[in-house]
Order: C-alpha cells, then sequence, then structure tokens
C-alpha cells in the first residue's frame, strides 16, 4: 500500500462508505476516506459526539464527495446546530445525482422543501417536527418513504 498525502484520499477509488459507532477521535479520519468517486455515505455516530463534530463532518460530504447517490446519517444528536448542518448539506448537494436521503435531524423550514426538489430521488427518511409544515410537493419517483416525528 502506498501511503497518501495530505489532502488525498486513503481509498480514491472507494465508492461506499460505511462506518458505525464512530467515536469523536474518529471524526478527523473519516475525510481520509472521502473522495471524488465516493457515491455512498453511511454513518452512524455515537451518540455522545459533540454537535460541532458532528455538523462538521455533515458540512464536508458535497464537497469531499460531489457525485453522492446515497447518504445515510444516523445516531446524529438533536441540536441546532445539526439542523443548520444537514439543512446546508441539502442546499449544496448535486440535485441531479442524490437518489436516497435518510438522515435522523429535522431540517429547517426554508430546507424542508429541498428534498422534493431532487429529480431522482427514490428512497427519503427525514425527521419533521410538530412545528414544520410539510411542503406541498410531490416525489416523481419515490420507492420508499419514512418518516420520524
Amino acid at each position: 500500500m502506498q501511503i497518501c498525502t495530505i489532502n488525498e484520499p486513503l481509498f480514491p477509488n472507494l465508492k461506499i462508505l460505511k462506518l458505525a459507532g464512530i467515536q469523536e477521535w474518529f471524526t478527523p479520519f473519516i475525510s481520509l476516506f472521502l473522495s471524488p468517486r465516493t457515491t455512498s455515505v453511511f454513518l452512524a455516530f455515537d451518540p455522545n459526539l459533540p454537535a460541532a463534530t458532528v455538523a462538521s463532518v455533515i458540512t464536508t460530504l458535497p464537497t469531499m464527495c460531489p457525485d453522492l447517490q446515497a447518504i445515510v446519517l444516523r445516531t446524529l444528536p438533536r441540536n441546532p446546530m445539526i439542523t443548520t448542518a444537514v439543512s446546508g448539506m441539502l442546499s449544496v448537494i448535486n440535485r441531479n445525482t442524490l437518489q436516497e436521503l435518510n438522515v435522523d435531524s429535522p431540517l429547517i423550514e426554508g430546507a424542508s422543501e429541498a428534498p422534493y426538489e431532487l429529480p431522482n430521488l427514490r428512497s427519503l427518511s427525514v425527521v419533521i417536527e410538530k412545528v414544520t409544515s410539510l411542503p406541498s410537493a410531490s416525489l416523481p419517483n419515490p420507492t420508499e418513504l419514512t418518516n420520524h416525528m
């Protein structure tokens, strides 16, 4: 195995990244596994991680992996910082490639309509809080829809 240089992915051809039980000490290393060829990211965080740590990982996903097809983020802390990070990620994600969005975080009011603007979305699982109004939109290609309240 060749040692990678700074700012280069450890596995540049890795398409699917699945990590569970992510501890705080490991979060700085997640970016080493992400590359422009990564199309699916499944991350489950330790529930005791600081929100700022988790938010920093979330915000890097669209930049590190510009053609994501699947994003699954589990055991996210219920925190406004996480809500903002997930909502911000949705505003800059490649809308033409994303097919699966599964996050256990609410979205800020303006971003709650973003999933409905993804033309190739097939699977959607988001948290809808009681104070959030449902958008008047339709999903053209869903095969799975889950709501967490």
